[in-house]
C-alpha cells in the first residue's frame, strides 16, 4: 500500500529556500533606496527631501524599462525551463537583457540632451534656487547611469530564476551597503550633497554587477552571454508580459508629479517633505511584499511548466502567507513608533514633523492592504495572465489613484493622507469581482495530469505504478507505450532511492499531452547527481550495472531527456 505523505513538501521546501536571500537583498534594496533621502534629509533639511521626491518620476520611468524587461523575461525563463526548453531559455536571457540594454542608452542620452526641459517638467522652476540646483545636479548623474542600473536589475532578476538567489542577494546586499556606506562618507562626511548621494547609487549598483558577473564566470549554469540571433528573439513579448504590472510606474510618475505640484501649493515643501518620507516607507512596505513574490513568481512559472497545479496554487499560498506576516509585522513597528521615522528623515523638530505622524499612521492602513493587491498581481502575472494584472495595476495607479488624490486634496492636508487606503481598498474590492466574473479555466485539461509526492521506498512503488498504468490507459496511450512509461518511472524511481536516506521522497508528475506524448517529471531530495550522466558503458563488460542498463534503455526509447538541480532538488523530464 501507498503511503500517504504530506504533498507540500517539495513546495514548501523550494519557497523557504529561495525566500531568506531575496528578503535579506530587498532589505537592503529598500535601506539603499531610503538612503538618499534619509542622507540628504540630514544635511539639507526640509529642501533637500523636497528634491529627493522631486526626481522621483525618473527612477519610476527606469523602474518601466527595467522591471518590465527583468520580470516578464525571468517568467517565461522559468516556464521554458520547467518545459526543458533550455536553449530557448538561453535566448531569452540574452534577447531581454540586450534589448533592455539598447533601451537603457537611447534614455540616458535623450535624458542628458533635454535635461533641463526634463527638471522643469518635475515641476521644478528655475526661479526656485537651491531647490533647482539640487535636483539638476542629481537628476544629471541619476540618468546618465541608467544602462547600469537597467543591466543590475535585469540580470539579479534572472540570477534568481536560475536558481542562483545567493549569489542575486549577495550582489545586490553588497551593492546596497556599499550605497550606503558611500552616502553617509560623500555626503555626511565630505559634505557633497545630492551629488554625493547619486553617486553613491550608482557605484552601488556597479559593485553588485561586478559580483554577479564574477560569480556567473565561477558557475554560468544556463545563463551564459551571447550575442548570437539576439534580435532576433521575441524580447517584446516578456516587456508586454512584465509592462502589465510595471506600468504602475507610469502612473506614480504621473500621480508623485501631480501630488508635489499639489502640496506644493496647500503646504509648502513642508507637504513635500512628508510626502517624501510616505514614498520612502511605502518601498520599506512595498519591498518585503515582494520580496515573498520574487520568491515564488519563478517557482509558479516552473510547476505551471510542469503543469503541476497544485504545487503552483500552494506557492501562492505559501507565499501570501509570508507577505502578510513580514509587512504586517513592519507596519505594526511602524505605527508603534512614528516619530522615529521622522527623526530618521532629518524632519523632526519642524513644523512637518507632527504632521509626519499623522501622515504615516492614516497611510500605513492603505500600505497593508497595497500589499495584498500586490501580491495577487505578481501571482497572476507569474501565471501570464496579462489581463487581470494589468486591471489590477490600472485600477491601483489611475482609475482610482488620481480621482482619489484631487477629492482628498481639496479637503486639506490632513485629509490629503486617506487617499491610499481609499484607492486600495476599492482596487482590491473591484478586482476580486473582475476576476470572479471573468475567471478564465486554463486551456490545458487538469484531468490529463497525474501528481503526486511518495516516500522513497521500494513498497510504494507497485500501487504507484498500478496508478500510473492506469492514468496512462484512461488517455488512450499504446500498451508499448503504457508499458515503457511503467518501466521508465520504475528503473528511475530506484536508481533514485540508491542515492536517498531514509527521509527520501519523489514528485511525480505524467501529463497526458493531447498530441500523444506523455511527459514524465520527477523530483527527488536525493545528494545532486545527474541520472543521464551514469555511465551506460558498463552494459558493454562482462560484468555491468543494471542501474545502468536501464538508464541505457530508457534514454534510446525517450523522445528527449532533461536534468536538472533547481533549489536544491534533481529534476528531471522524460517525453514519452
Amino acid at each position: 500500500m501507498k503511503q500517504t505523505v504530506n504533498q507540500d513538501y517539495f513546495n514548501r521546501k523550494m519557497f523557504f529556500r529561495a525566500l531568506p536571500p531575496i528578503l535579506i537583498s530587498y532589505i537592503g534594496l529598500a535601506i539603499a533606496d531610503t538612503a538618499d533621502a534619509i542622507v540628504v534629509g540630514q544635511r539639507l533639511g526640509v529642501t533637500g527631501l523636497a528634491a529627493i521626491s522631486m526626481a522621483l518620476p525618473v527612477f519610476m520611468l527606469i523602474n518601466v524599462v527595467m522591471h518590465s524587461y527583468g520580470m516578464g523575461g525571468f517568467i517565461v525563463y522559468a516556464r521554458l525551463m520547467g518545459e526543458g526548453k533550455q536553449e530557448k531559455a538561453r535566448q531569452n536571457f540574452n534577447g531581454v537583457l540586450w534589448h533592455a540594454m539598447l533601451v537603457g542608452v537611447i534614455l540616458a542620452a535623450a535624458g542628458n540632451l533635454f535635461l533641463d526641459p526634463l527638471v522643469m517638467l518635475l515641476g521644478v522652476e528655475g526661479t526656485s534656487g537651491t531647490l533647482y540646483e539640487v535636483c539638476s545636479v542629481y537628476v544629471r548623474i541619476i540618468v546618465t547611469a541608467i544602462p547600469a542600473f537597467i543591466f543590475s536589475y535585469v540580470l539579479n532578476y534572472y540570477l534568481c530564476s536560475d536558481g542562483k538567489e545567493k549569489l542575486a542577494s549577495i550582489g545586490s546586499t553588497v551593492g546596497n551597503l556599499t550605497d550606503l556606506f558611500l552616502n553617509i562618507l560623500l555626503v555626511l562626511v565630505l559634505d557633497g550633497g545630492a551629488a554625493g548621494a547619486a553617486f553613491s547609487t550608482v557605484i552601488g549598483n556597479l559593485v553588485a554587477i561586478c559580483i554577479y558577473l564574477i560569480g556567473m564566470r565561477r558557475n554560468p549554469g544556463n545563463l551564459v552571454f551571447s550575442l548570437k540571433n539576439v534580435w532576433k528573439f521575441r524580447a517584446w513579448h516578456c516587456f508586454r508580459l512584465g509592462f502589465a504590472s510595471s506600468v504602475q510606474y507610469i502612473f506614480s510618475l504621473i500621480f508623485v508629479m501631480s501630488a508635489n505640484r499639489l502640496l506644493m501649493k496647500i503646504s509648502g515643501d513642508s507637504g513635500v517633505a512628508v510626502f517624501d518620507v510616505i514614498q520612502n516607507v511605502s518601498f520599506l512596505i512595498q519591498y518585503l511584499y515582494d520580496a515573498a513574490a520574487k520568491a515564488a513568481q519563478p517557482l509558479v512559472s516552473t510547476f505551471r511548466g510542469e503543469r503541476n497545479y497544485y504545487g503552483e496554487r500552494r506557492i501562492f499560498a505559501w507565499n501570501l502567507l509570508s507577505a502578510v506576516i513580514l509587512g504586517g509585522f513592519c507596519i505594526t513597528l511602524i505605527a508603534l513608533f512614528p516619530q522615529s521615522m521622522c527623526v530618521i528623515f532629518g524632519i523632526a523638530g519642524t513644523e512637518a514633523a507632527e504632521l509626519g505622524v499623522y501622515a504615516l499612521r492614516i497611510y500605513l492602513i492603505g500600505g497593508f492592504l497595497a500589499g495584498i493587491n500586490l501580491t495577487l498581481q505578481k501571482y497572476c502575472q507569474a501565471c501570464e495572465r496579462e489581463k487581470p494584472v494589468f486591471i489590477m495595476a490600472i485600477l491601483r495607479g489611475f482609475i482610482f489613484l488620481l480621482p482619489a488624490l484631487f477629492f482628498f486634496a481639496n479637503l486639506g492636508i490632513r485629509a490629503f493622507w486617506w487617499l491610499f487606503a481609499a484607492t486600495e481598498a476599492m482596487s482590491l474590492i473591484v478586482f476580486l469581482i473582475f476576476n470572479a466574473i471573468n475567471r478564465k479555466k486554463d486551456s490545458f485539461d487538469q484531468d490529463r495530469v497525474y501528481s503526486t509526492t511518495i516516500l522513497g521506498t521500494v513498497g510504494n512503488m507497485t500501487q504507484l505504478a498500478d496508478e500510473i498504468e492506469a492514468f496512462c490507459e484512461k488517455w488512450n496511450a499504446e500498451m508499448k507505450q503504457t508499458y515503457f512509461i511503467r518501466m521508465t518511472l520504475e528503473e528511475v524511481c530506484v536508481t533514485i532511492m540508491k542515492h536517498q536516506d531514509q527521509n527520501g521522497y519523489i514528485q511525480i508528475t505524467l501529463i497526458a499531452d493531447t498530441d500523444g506524448v506523455f511527459e514524465l517529471h520527477i523530483r527527488d531530495n536525493a545528494e545532486k547527481f545527474n541520472l543521464l550522466e551514469m555511465d551506460t558503458a558498463k552494459v558493454s563488460e562482462e560484468e555491468y550495472d543494471m542501474d545502468a542498463m536501464g538508464i541505457l534503455v530508457i534514454k534510446k526509447r525517450a523522445r528527449e531527456m532533461q536534468y536538472r538541480n533547481y533549489k536544491g532538488f534533481n529534476s528531471l523530464i522524460i517525453k514519452i
